[in-house]
């Protein structure tokens, strides 16, 4: 508005004063991304609603205010003919310090002098974005609907070319499939974090379609990648990808999803790694690239771990820990350690049984996931907890704010190891 010291201007309501605008509090930085990028608002029916820009996700917080607001229009103009007289006459002017009436005959004259301020709308609360960690349970329940498995390599429903234009509809029963664009229009978080949900899922695109793959389908591969590299005479530490994904498409393997599996289970060998490139988000994992893959031990541990101890089946460690290293591939040492995340030792001494309670089961919101984890044990250390709430992620919170937050710390003596309960 074009206001000045010692210059007031006439406020007036227009005819049609609107009340139905809603006004948005957020920081410059934000302000500057919306003008520059744009923004989408998400939310269903029974949704909170959200804003996402490209890269983040904001809650929109209801806050209403006491004051009534005014919104005024465009303004086009202030003193026609204002000069030194008109501020030394000012009702707002120290010179001569006038009484009230003489105010308000002073602030008559000079607002006859302006054009008056119009009121088109007015309003009494606004909306104020507030970061916060994407809502990406919408992705794991769409995604667990249909996961790829041994059924869709025996219909041959998915080519072997799988990386198809993402907007193609030229996909053989697609009823439960979504593309990137389906995705990102129903989940709640920005471009990329949908992105970075997809990877932490373990999520590959097929045909233009995302899918995760069952984890029953996704470790028979592992074992058959372990098979093939052990007649194939290759080290764990240096697979050749494109010779093991040849091997395992003669069993009848889409080798997209045998590629998949050397991601979920690896990393890219030695020198390779430099020929990835990490900054590529279109693929389930950076380094798809690489030619040769180094199986994590620890990863093929838990997975025959897991294996081992299904259907809540619980052994005593001794005879956990001999089965195990007799079911890993030759040269890799399974230890508690390695499993953490994965299994959990109750009891006591010699009595210490485990069970499994794999950190990809539990929840992925904060609050559900230390809801899960006291449900489970109503005390946990440190040591034990951390492997199971290192993987959240809340903007603002760091891990220690988060076990203050959702857990009661508690601790004997100063010898004794912090305890963790339920709040």
């Amino acid at each position: 508005m074009d206001l000045d010291h010692f210059q007031p201007r006439k406020l007036a309501y227009g005819e049609d004063v609107r009340s139905d605008y809603r006004l948005l509090e957020c920081s410059e930085e934000l302000l500057d991304t919306i003008l520059r990028e744009g923004t989408v608002i998400k939310g269903g029916e029974n949704d909170e609603a959200v804003l996402c820009t490209r890269m983040k996700t904001y809650a929109l917080k209801y806050v209403e205010t006491t004051n009534m607001q005014l919104l005024v229009s465009p303004d086009i103009g202030g003193f026609e003919n204002a000069g030194n007289d008109d501020i030394e006459n000012s009702p707002y002017s120290m010179v001569n310090a006038p009484g009230l009436q003489t105010q308000i005959q002073k602030l008559s004259r000079c607002c006859q002098k302006t054009k008056a301020v119009t009121v088109t709308a007015t309003n009494q609360s606004h909306l104020e974005a507030v970061e916060i960690a994407p809502r990406l349970g919408a992705l794991e329940a769409l995604l667990l609907k249909r996961p790829y498995g041994l059924a869709d390599e025996q219909l041959g429903e998915v080519e072997e070319d799988t990386m198809a234009d993402p907007c193609s509809s030229a996909v053989t029963g697609t009823e439960g499939l979504h593309t990137f664009r389906d995705l990102l229009e129903r989940v709640q978080a920005s471009e990329e974090e949908l992105r970075a949900g997809l990877r932490s899922l373990g999520a590959i695109e097929l045909n233009g379609s995302w899918r995760t793959v069952d984890p029953q389908y996704l470790g028979s591969l592992l074992e058959l990648i372990i098979s093939s590299c052990q007649q194939l005479g290759h080290s764990f530490i240096r697979v050749p990808a494109t010779e093991v994904c040849e091997s395992l498409r003669e069993c009848g393997v889409n080798p997209a999803i045998a590629m998949h599996c050397l991601e979920a289970y690896g990393s890219p060998a030695g020198d390779d790694i430099s020929s990835s490139n990490p900054a590529d988000t279109r693929c389930c994992a950076a380094g798809s690239a690489s030619k040769f893959w180094a199986l994590n031990e620890s990863k093929v541990c838990k997975y025959f771990a897991g294996k081992l101890l299904t259907c809540g089946r619980q052994m005593s460690t001794v005879e956990f820990m001999n089965k195990l290293k007799d079911a890993v591939p030759d040269g890799m040492q399974p230890s508690l350690e390695s499993l953490k995340g994965e299994v959990l030792m109750t009891g006591k001494s010699q009595n210490t049984q485990v069970k499994a309670f794999p950190l990809s089961a539990l929840p992925r919101e904060p609050a559900k996931r230390f809801a899960a984890l006291f449900a489970e044990r109503p005390k946990w250390n440190a040591d034990d907890m951390e492997p199971y709430i290192s993987d959240l992620k809340v903007p603002g919170l760091t891990t220690g704010a988060l076990l203050l937050k959702y857990a009661r710390v508690s601790q004997t003596s100063p010898q004794d190891p912090i305890i963790y309960s339920m709040r």
